[in-house]
């Protein structure tokens, strides 16, 4: 099953990924067991976000804005805690000391630095093994990609996020965060220190973004945590 076809063992050598590294990378954080249900828990703050449902397996969330990597990490911190493996793919300089300040159990977390010509076949066979996925899309990501990865994660049962620029991504996700605006607090009249982000938020499902809605978060607060307004 997890398993790397000769296909895309030769794919992945000739786009300079050494493919047993990544074979193993999936074998490390495949899942234990079947999730019961296809809803992940969301922060608290987070709920709302998703209009009360939660993020559910085999979909795409898609978040963009000054700050989207924050957000994404912030979402998948409760499922993070409960057991499951996150891979941030291509996403550029994640800092480790953040992610765990927000939530994440850096032990089931994964950072995987690849070139954009390789970043489709190395999201497809990291689906093929872990719970979540964060990945940035690179430029001039083709169409017929994106929707073999939209398959793969629907498939997998996978949740996959989207963060960066929303022309890039090549498709729709099934449900979109756009920070909008942001402030920071804690800077005076040349002096003082950054303390907490305030921003706005617009969220939609798929195919609604007439339908949106805007909610006002701490990204973070004070604490370094995630809180509503």
């Amino acid at each position: 099953m997890f398993a790397l076809s000769t296909t895309t063992r030769r794919s992945l050598r000739r786009e300079g990924i050494d493919p047993e590294l990544l074979g193993a990378l999936k074998e490390r954080v495949r899942p234990l067991a079947q999730s019961r249900t296809r809803l992940l828990s969301l922060p608290e703050a987070l709920v709302d976000l998703s209009f009360g449902e939660g993020l559910r397996r085999g979909s795409v969330l898609g978040v963009s804005g000054p700050g989207s990597l924050t957000l994404a990490l912030s979402a998948l911190c409760a499922a993070s805690r409960s057991g499951m493996w996150c891979v941030a793919l291509g996403v550029g300089d994640l800092g480790v000391t953040s992610a765990a300040r927000l939530g994440i159990d850096i032990e089931r977390l994964a950072i995987v630095d690849v070139h954009p010509k390789a970043w489709v076949s190395a999201c497809a066979t990291v689906l093929e093994g872990v719970d979540l996925l964060i990945a940035q899309p690179p430029e001039n990501l083709r169409d017929n990609d994106a929707r073999i990865l939209l398959a793969r994660v629907r498939e997998r049962g996978a949740l996959m996020v989207v963060v960066g620029e929303k022309k890039k991504w090549r498709f729709a996700p099934d449900l979109s965060w756009e920070i909008v605006s942001t402030q920071w607090e804690g800077i005076g009249r040349g002096y003082g220190a950054l303390s907490a982000r305030r921003v706005k938020v617009r969220c939609w499902v798929r195919a609604e973004q007439e339908r949106a809605k805007t909610f006002e978060l701490w990204l973070p607060n004070a604490s370094g945590v995630v809180e509503r307004v």
